[in-house]
């Protein structure tokens, strides 16, 4: 018998090598058969990706279970706020979107969704980006000191940036000849020239990490809490 980490470093080697294969041997060479097995092979990974989701709410289900039987008092509220939002979402959402024209009171319950996404996810997504807003700028406040050259020309660019987004930035330099666009210009030529360069450095060297950790995971290299353990 296989043992189980050897047959899972196997299916993610032959899955790997599938798409590899797929992606760099021209159709001429495989007579067109690799790109025909992608229609089989995709709704597969699909599957996969639905068990997955499937295994992530059993998991919160059981940590948040544990928390309301055996948790502090701080767990249980939080475990009870869980449970109450999980299936009610999860009730409301399928009673609105499996064959909702046989069910009865389904305009109260489509009424119910919206008001549970539009007027509850929606408002508490935009508090919480607020917040982090803030947390950010204060964060950057307190970390961020010019000591060097390096950081003095972060802090004026910074300045400029700022100052170009809003109108009192125009209003400052207005009493000089064209002065009102110098620093909406300034701002605009940092953050697509300059800015641009680096955010593309900045991608690309994501990229080269990415394929570095593809290649790990499919070799079966990577090692860690979950790929250590013995099957």
């Amino acid at each position: 018998m296989i043992p189980k980490k050897q047959l899972i470093a196997g299916i993610t080697f032959l899955a790997g090598l599938y798409y590899l294969l797929n992606w760099l041997l021209p159709a001429s060479w495989t007579g067109g058969k690799l790109g025909d097995a992608e229609n089989t092979v995709g709704p597969f990974l699909q599957v996969v990706a639905a068990f997955s989701i499937g295994l992530g709410w059993f998991q919160l289900l059981a940590i948040q279970g544990r928390n309301l039987t055996q948790g502090p008092v701080s767990q249980r509220v939080n475990a009870v706020a869980f449970h109450l939002t999980f299936w009610t979402v999860l009730v409301v959402g399928l009673y609105v979107n499996v064959r909702p024209t046989e069910l009865p009171n389904t305009a109260y319950a489509a009424k119910l969704w919206e008001l549970l996404f539009n007027d509850v996810v929606v408002a508490l997504g935009s508090a919480v980006f607020s917040l982090l807003a803030f947390f950010i700028v204060a964060a950057a406040y307190r970390a961020f000191r010019v000591r060097n050259l390096e950081a003095g020309l972060m802090m004026a660019a910074a300045f400029v940036v700022m100052l170009g987004q809003v109108p009192v930035g125009g209003w400052m330099l207005s009493w000089f000849p064209g002065g009102s666009a110098i620093l909406p210009k300034s701002a605009s030529w940092l953050m697509t020239v300059i800015a641009g360069a680096s955010l593309r450095a900045i991608g690309f060297g994501v990229a080269v990490g990415a394929i570095a950790m593809g290649l790990r995971i499919w070799l079966s290299l990577e090692r860690g809490s979950y790929f250590e353990r013995e099957a």
